[in-house]
């Protein structure tokens, strides 16, 4: 593809434009767009109407540009991660109703180092829990990605040493001798949890999802209160679901309704 004078082609202009819609900045105008990503007016005004007439956007009466229904579609259509977050949708539920607090379903951008949400279920307005669907955060700065990373190959391990920043660090509190060994810790005993870290007074509590062949499929997560922690017995029901909705993905069945499993019950774990 065509670079432009900064060098960037055609498709990291169009990433970069994509990547200013997000839930504070659903519907921009063109020179908000211009702005944030640092592209020309006229390029930007070219390329928004290409977007628009591909449908990736829409052009809204007020003149300002919000996301089309085809990216949408496309990620419906042929993303197993849509399939998975409304698979793991009533087994969150049901964590969220035994437990009260909020709870994720991730997986792991191995590029980025960031988790990314698939599905969450809990209060929307939460100050304590800063997980939304479709949104990110730093792996090594959440229990979700430490789980996603120890149960990762090693070179996952390996790239996240080599790249966390000395600011990552410190928020955690550690060096990278020290991270490997929590990494460890973590594969050894099966869950992560970490206090403080984003939020001073919230903890997270994190386990892996395997497939059929334990291969890692993400990690489900629950988001509390540092003083409404007890491990003892929040932790086994967060391992119930997890292994649970394991068990449904290895069902093949792409199209399977999700509403099949909305009677679940950690009753029936014994949990």
């Amino acid at each position: 593809m065509a670079n432009s004078t900064s060098g960037e082609s055609v498709l990291q202009r169009i990433s970069k434009i994509l990547d200013t819609f997000d839930h504070s900045s659903p519907v921009q105008s063109a020179l908000e767009i211009s702005k944030r990503t640092g592209i020309s007016r006229s390029t930007t005004y070219r390329m928004l109407h290409e977007l628009c007439h591909e449908g990736f956007l829409r052009r809204i009466e007020d003149g300002r540009y919000s996301v089309g229904l085809k990216l949408w579609e496309y990620g419906v259509r042929a993303n197993g991660f849509e399939h998975f977050g409304r698979l793991a949708r009533p087994f969150l539920q049901g964590i969220h109703e035994t437990l009260g607090f909020n709870v994720s379903l991730a997986t792991l951008d191995q590029d980025e180092g960031a988790v990314v949400y698939l599905e969450r279920v809990g209060a929307r307005e939460n100050t304590q829990d800063l997980t939304e669907v479709a949104g990110r955060l730093p792996a090594v700065l959440t229990a979700t990605g430490m789980v996603l990373m120890a149960f990762s190959e090693p070179r996952i391990w390996e790239r996240g040493l080599r790249e966390i920043t000395v600011e990552q660090l410190a928020k955690i509190g550690m060096d990278r001798p020290q991270l490997r060994a929590l990494l460890a810790k973590i594969k050894s005993e099966g869950y992560c949890h970490l206090s403080g870290v984003l939020v001073p007074d919230s903890t997270g509590t994190s386990v892996p999802v395997f497939g059929k062949k334990r291969e890692l499929l993400g990690a489900m997560t629950f988001v509390a209160p540092r003083q409404e922690v007890d491990l003892r017995t929040q932790l086994p029901v967060l391992v119930s679901g997890a292994r649970s909705l394991g068990l449904a993905a290895a069902v093949p069945s792409p199209s399977a309704n999700p509403t099949e499993w909305e009677t679940y019950s950690f009753s029936a774990l014994g949990v």
